[in-house]
């Protein structure tokens, strides 16, 4: 296991609609109902993406899915990450974004 993982992806690739199989095979059903809330979507679905790329990136084990991955937020906005089927694993994370690209960093605690 690594103690972090990095990612950064081009938002345009996220410009689809909420019942794209992509989107419904990389996301949970709050996250898509989240991220279509929201004026650009995209940048959104980008950032959870990338979030999870970066946590199975420290990973390594290959054992879960991008579904089994969920983005949820504090009510002070603080992006939270956790694998739904496990409480084994603690990260901490932060996301960010420009217009073109988003990408998120994931520490393993």
């Amino acid at each position: 296991m690594k103690d972090a993982g990095i990612d950064i992806e081009n938002i345009k690739r996220f410009k689809l609609n909420k019942n794209n199989r992509f989107i419904l095979d990389s996301f949970t059903r709050n996250e898509i109902e989240y991220s279509y809330s929201k004026a650009n979507p995209e940048e959104h679905l980008c950032g959870f993406f990338c979030a999870k790329e970066a946590l199975l990136k420290t990973i390594e084990n290959g054992s879960y899915l991008l579904k089994d991955i969920e983005i949820t937020h504090l009510k002070s906005g603080k992006p939270v990450i956790k694998i739904l089927k496990t409480n084994k694993y603690k990260f901490m994370l932060s996301m960010s974004h420009t217009k073109e690209y988003g990408c998120a960093i994931v520490i393993m605690l």
